[in-house]
């Protein structure tokens, strides 16, 4: 996970967690976020827009990369994102967790 927020980490954490799902990071910048998809196995993803250092497209084209499964969220609304991204899947405010709960189910079946 990729959030620089850290009550709303704290709060999907939590909730991946009471689900069933083993959570790596939170990661607040691009750089700590690479460094975890480089040294951890990870089959999917939740990244805010908006990291503490720059915007997430240096874990998305990352992710992409790897063919890891992504969920974007963003705390305003996302400017157009590249078509290289896709699919993937874009949350916007209001952000709730069942969102983010239904959103991962779709992205892992």
């Amino acid at each position: 996970m990729a959030e620089h927020d850290h009550a709303m980490a704290s709060r999907l954490s939590g909730m991946l967690e009471s689900s069933g799902c083993s959570v790596v990071g939170p990661a607040a910048t691009s750089g700590a976020s690479v460094d975890l998809l480089r040294g951890e196995e990870v089959d999917a993803a939740i990244v805010g827009f908006d990291l503490r250092d720059r915007t997430a497209h240096t874990v998305v084209d990352e992710l992409s990369v790897r063919h890891i499964p992504f969920l974007l969220t963003s705390a305003y609304p996302a400017p157009p994102l590249p078509t290289t991204w896709r699919p993937y899947l874009m949350l916007e405010p209001p952000l709730m967790l069942a969102q983010v709960q239904t959103a991962l189910v779709r992205m892992l079946v």
